[in-house]
């Protein structure tokens, strides 16, 4: 019988935990999202949001410098929350495509393949843009077009490379041609 109690709880705190995932047992610390850069103990900022897909695209320039600021045509290190719980999300690169009232417009960049039928089906676009100086790796990465983040100046972690001016270029069409 207690089987049967124990199982109906976690089929009921998983449906009911945020983001569909089963909740920590009680008494164990909530784990926090952790910097990429396992050399770094500065802090994560989670001040980054999604911003509204109906917000007018803002003016693209392809102008990075090397002055240890983020610039669009860079790809800087950011806390990007997660689609289904923007409460939580991660550390990882992002390319800046604008910059606006104190901070960036980003999008997303993963070094996974989302080159399949769900990813479509769910309305998220990616674009491979090949490898960069931002994956130690040097990993073949993908930008999200669909969905942009707006990413506070004061919240960028580091800077991790740039893109060239015509990959950039690429990008602004294919997020054009998606509006």
């Amino acid at each position: 019988m207690n089987f049967l109690l124990d199982l109906l709880l976690d089929i009921v705190t998983l449906i009911l935990a945020p983001g569909g995932e089963r909740s920590k047992k009680k008494g164990s610390k909530k784990e926090k999202p952790q910097p990429s850069d396992p050399h770094s103990d500065a802090p994560v900022p989670h001040d980054s949001y999604f911003l509204p897909e109906n917000m007018p695209l803002p003016d693209f320039e392809y102008r990075p410098s090397q002055d240890g600021n983020a610039d669009p045509g860079e790809v800087v290190w950011a806390w990007v929350p997660y689609e289904d719980n923007p409460t939580q999300g991660k550390d990882r690169p992002v390319l800046v495509l604008a910059e606006i009232q104190n901070g960036f417009v980003c999008a997303q960049m993963t070094s996974k393949n989302h080159k399949d039928f769900k990813e479509t089906r769910w309305g998220r676009r990616w674009m491979d843009i090949g490898t960069g100086s931002w994956d130690r790796q040097h990993r073949n990465s993908e930008v999200r077009l669909d969905r942009f983040v707006f990413v506070p100046a004061h919240a960028v972690r580091r800077e991790g490379g740039r893109v060239n001016e015509t990959t950039y270029k690429k990008v602004v069409t294919a997020i054009k041609a998606l509006r």
